[in-house]
C-alpha cells in the first residue's frame, strides 16, 4: 500500500474521529419488521440502530430509508465481502441511503478494503454524509478449531484478527 492509500484508509477506519460517536447502538435483530418498528418507537430520536442481515434481507432498503427519514442514525451491518468493484458499488449505495456506519469483511483483502474506503470517501464528498467503515476480522462464532477447519491447521483466531485489523488500518 502506498503512503497516501494508508492515510486514506486510516481516515475511514478509525471511528474515534466520528462526530456524535454513539454510546449505545440498538440492534434491530428481528425477523419481523413490525417488532423492529415497535422497538424504534420506544426509543429517543438520537438513538443509533443496527440493521443486520436478517432484517435487511427481509425488508430491503426501505428499513434504512425509513430510519434515516426519521432522523435516526443507522449502522448497516452486512459485512460486505466480494470483489473490490462490487463492494465499492455497495458502499456507494449505502452512502446514498445516509447510513453512518457500515461493515466490510477484512478477509476481502487489501484491494477490497481500499476500494471500500475510496467509495466511502467519494460518497461522503458527493452527499455531505459522514459514512464510516468498520472492518470485521473474524466472526465471533469462530473459535480456533472452526477457523482452522476453513483456513488450515496453523490458523488461529487471535493472529488472524490481528492480521486483518492491520490491513484495515
Amino acid at each position: 500500500m502506498t503512503s497516501s492509500s494508508s492515510r486514506d484508509l486510516s481516515v475511514l477506519w478509525k471511528c474515534p474521529a466520528m462526530s456524535e460517536s454513539p454510546d449505545v447502538i440498538v440492534a434491530l435483530d428481528y425477523a419481523d419488521p413490525e417488532a423492529a418498528w415497535n422497538l424504534v418507537a420506544l426509543l429517543p430520536e438520537n438513538t443509533w440502530f443496527k440493521v443486520g442481515l436478517e432484517l435487511f434481507t427481509r425488508t430491503g432498503p426501505p428499513v434504512v430509508e425509513r430510519l434515516v427519514g426519521e432522523g435516526r442514525q443507522v449502522f448497516l451491518d452486512l459485512k460486505f465481502h466480494d470483489i473490490p468493484n462490487t463492494v465499492a458499488g455497495a458502499v456507494r449505495a449505502a452512502g446514498r441511503f445516509g447510513v453512518r456506519l457500515l461493515t466490510v469483511h477484512g478477509a476481502g483483502g487489501e484491494a477490497m478494503l481500499r476500494a471500500a474506503a475510496d467509495a466511502a470517501g467519494a460518497s461522503n464528498s458527493a452527499t455531505g454524509n459522514d459514512l464510516r467503515l468498520l472492518a470485521i476480522t473474524v466472526l465471533t462464532s469462530l473459535d480456533d478449531a472452526a477457523l482452522a477447519s476453513v483456513m488450515g491447521p496453523q490458523v488461529r483466531v487471535e493472529e488472524t484478527a490481528g492480521r486483518l485489523a492491520g490491513l484495515a488500518r
